[in-house]
C-alpha cells in the first residue's frame, strides 16, 4: 500500500515533513543573512558619518544640551516671569 500512495501522491507524509521543514530553515538562514546584512550597512554607514563629522569638525567633538536662558524646567524661569510681570505692571 504504502508503495501505492508514493506512486500517487508522490511522497509520503514524512517526506513532505522534512521537505517542509527544511522550506522554513532555508527561509530562516535567508531573512537571517539579509538582517545581518542590514546591520553591517548601517554599521558602515555610523562610521562613515563619524569619520566625515571628525574630518569636518576635528577629533573632538561634543554633544549638548541646547541652552535656553529663560526656560527652566519645561517653563518659563520665575526671574523672567518677575520681570515680565513687573514691567508689565508698570505700564499699566
Amino acid at each position: 500500500m504504502k508503495l501505492v500512495d508514493i506512486l500517487l501522491h508522490g511522497m509520503t507524509s514524512e517526506e513532505e515533513q522534512a521537505r517542509a521543514k527544511a522550506k522554513s530553515l532555508r527561509a530562516l538562514v535567508k531573512s537571517f543573512r539579509e538582517e545581518t546584512k542590514k546591520a553591517k550597512v548601517l554599521r558602515e554607514n555610523a562610521l562613515k558619518l563619524k569619520a566625515l563629522r571628525v574630518k569636518l569638525f576635528g577629533e573632538y567633538i561634543t554633544r549638548y544640551d541646547a541652552f535656553h536662558p529663560f526656560v527652566f524646567n519645561g517653563g518659563f524661569h520665575p526671574t523672567l516671569l518677575f520681570l515680565l510681570t513687573a514691567s508689565f505692571l508698570e505700564t499699566v
